[in-house]
């Protein structure tokens, strides 16, 4: 099935606002972000800096704890380039950790959108 998308939600597969995904906040660099109290998963999309590289990672909450965790589970690699994405989340709050693309670092020009369902 295909994601469809509407205004500032999608879907994957079903309309069902159970299955919505709702944009939070997209943010540039280490900026924080806030994370609503009625959320149970994120997805979270982060952009390499100037480049059309996007690393998705979802994350429950059920993994999350009221302490930061260093969470590094963004990756990408082709045969020319590669790179990885790490944040810095806890149950309330989250921001990009760092972001590296052929050994550079690149966190301050990368962006990261947050939604959640």
């Amino acid at each position: 099935m295909g994601v469809v998308a509407y205004k500032d939600k999608f879907y994957g597969g079903a309309v069902d606002d159970k299955l919505a995904w709702t944009l939070l906040d997209t943010k540039t660099g280490t900026a924080s972000i806030n994370l609503p109290n009625d959320y149970n998963e994120l997805f979270i999309k982060v952009k390499f800096g100037s480049y059309d590289i996007y690393v998705p990672m979802f994350i429950p909450r059920i993994v999350l704890t009221s302490s930061y965790v260093q969470y590094r589970a963004g990756y990408y690699s082709l045969s020319t380039a590669h790179g990885m994405v790490s944040i810095a989340i806890k149950d309330t709050m989250m921001n990009i950790y760092e972001v590296y693309l052929n050994g550079s670092n690149i966190t301050s020009t990368s962006e990261i959108k947050v939604y959640y369902r």
